[in-house]
């Protein structure tokens, strides 16, 4: 199983982040009073028998309770009601564009190398060595503060630690039957926050943090963007009171995998 390329040079395709953020923000996002802000845009009714260790989706299951017992069947459609959570409103759905592009993740020269691995039931894989490093670009229209800060707690931005991604991140693998190795761990940081020039107003009202002007658009950085990230998340927990922001899924399933719960 080889890595996906665009100009034969390998990336972590956009398609396949959106779909990571995505996923962990309608699993963050529980019931509050028998109400919730998010459907499961790819999911059927919850099963009515819970899978035990060892058995299909166990791990998911373990990981992402209590929500995934939740019913929040059928998943939004736009082609036949106008209204939609607050998830499909924000990264699209059936009628319904996204307001969000995830870019590709093109690894850096010189900081990354891929490798081949002969894993356990004889699967040979190429994978992206611990450390590489990548770069790319996640970019969104007419959000409002609140909904700019869902898509970071969906990356993590404000924690600095990594989300699960791909292939095999629930489950260690074994490495010529003898070495342990994890897979689907990206740790995506921002360097910079572009905004349009006409939101002086809107950064004023998060705050003023500094910015410079800068191709044609506010470009906020550095501290200054750590604590616009923080505002930004705090709007979206007032504005989603189920929001599980420092849920930590990578801590979870590694305790998980050593037996805990």
């Amino acid at each position: 199983m080889g890595n996906v390329e665009y100009g034969r040079r390998p990336v972590i395709p956009g398609s396949s982040l959106k779909g990571a953020v995505r996923s962990r923000l309608e699993l963050l996002i529980k019931e509050v009073s028998g109400i919730t802000d998010s459907c499961f845009i790819r999911a059927s009714p919850p099963p009515r028998e819970w899978p035990t260790r060892g058995q299909h989706g166990w791990r998911h299951y373990q990981l992402w309770q209590p929500v995934v017992q939740e019913n929040r069947y059928p998943p939004c459609d736009a082609t036949s009601n106008d209204k939609v959570c607050v998830i499909c409103n924000i990264f699209g759905t059936a009628g319904l564009s996204s307001r969000v592009y995830f870019g590709n993740l093109n690894p850096k020269e010189k900081e990354f190398e891929v490798v081949e691995m002969k894993l356990d039931h004889n699967e040979l894989v190429e994978a992206f060595r611990h450390g590489s490093v990548f770069e790319g670009e996640v970019l969104f229209t007419a959000l409002e503060p609140w909904e700019l800060g869902l898509v970071a707690v969906g990356l993590r931005l404000h924690e600095d630690k990594p989300i699960l991604i791909g292939k095999s991140k629930y489950r260690p693998r074994q490495l010529n039957k003898k070495e342990e190795v994890l897979f689907g761990r990206l740790n995506v940081k921002a360097t910079g926050i572009y905004f349009a020039p006409y939101c002086k107003e809107l950064l004023k009202e998060l705050g003023a943090p500094r910015y410079v002007e800068k191709d044609d658009s506010l470009v906020v950085e550095g501290e200054d963007l750590k604590r616009l990230i923080s505002k930004l998340v705090e709007e979206a927990c007032k504005r989603v009171p189920g929001l599980r922001r420092d849920f930590d899924e990578v801590q979870k399933i590694d305790t998980i995998n050593k037996g805990g719960r």
